[in-house]
């Protein structure tokens, strides 16, 4: 039987460990919301207002429960509380939102079409009605060069603060100098499953490598639309033809 002091110690150590984790979701997170930002001003307002708000949430959570721990007589109970709802909006809105992204954007990519329903499914997800379908297995592509800083966004490990099964504190989301990237043989983390920056099967996290992508982006097939050639500007203008037209049936004469 393990003695008061022994139970002090260890519940100190684990506290420690729980800074930590948290201190490293708040980097992860933070990270995050600065890059929405920064894609929100310089592509579209609208489309990236959703992720952004989500982003925003797990931050504000992160900062909450570090501010718990730092209490002298921290509130276990509630901070796992918290901890517990990071992970449930993490998993089932940030990360679900990311894979919405990669599936409609696997064959033409960041088309006007693709970008209306991302956004439409997205409004969804954060209302709590959109129902995901079972995972289908398709050949995943994106430009490593151009569209691997968007991606990373939702990359972020899951946040297990209060993980009490192991002492292991490691990086949530790994930022290379000047954040750029050696892409031969970098790996990225997406949720479960584990990405190559080049191309891979999704569907199970065991993940194989089914081609270069150059093989798939060769001189006859120039018409997949990068993240940086994206069709952000159409996106806005034909929302705002979308609530014109909700409106208008909305309020008929």
């Amino acid at each position: 039987m393990l003695s008061f002091r022994q139970l002090h110690d260890r519940e100190n150590a684990f506290r420690d460990i729980y800074a930590t984790r948290c201190n490293k979701a708040v980097f992860a997170f933070k990270y995050a919301v600065e890059e929405l930002k920064h894609y929100k001003l310089h592509y579209s307002q609208k489309w990236f207002s959703l992720p952004l708000k989500c982003a925003e949430s797990l931050h504000e959570l992160c900062l909450e429960i570090q501010e718990g721990l730092a209490e002298v007589q921290p509130d276990f109970h509630h901070l796992m509380e918290l901890g517990s709802e990071l992970l449930n909006i993490q998993r089932n809105q940030f990360i679900v939102m990311g894979r919405v992204a990669y599936d409609n954007t696997k064959h033409d990519g960041f088309c006007v079409s693709a970008l209306v329903s991302i956004y439409e499914i997205w409004d969804k997800i954060l209302k709590g009605t959109y129902e995901p379908r079972g995972r289908e297995r398709f050949q995943f592509r994106f430009d490593p060069d151009e569209d691997h800083k968007f991606w990373k966004v939702f990359t972020i490990k899951n946040a297990c603060i209060f993980d009490n099964n192991t002492t292991q504190v490691g990086e949530l989301v790994e930022i290379e100098p000047e954040d750029r990237v050696e892409v031969r043989g970098l790996h990225h983390y997406f949720g479960e499953m584990k990405l190559n920056a080049r191309v891979h099967m999704p569907g199970s996290c065991s993940i194989t490598p089914v081609s270069s992508y150059e093989s798939l982006h060769n001189s006859d097939d120039d018409t997949y639309l990068t993240f940086n050639r994206g069709e952000f500007r159409e996106f806005e203008r034909e929302w705002e033809r979308i609530e014109e037209s909700r409106q208008d049936n909305a309020n008929p004469e």
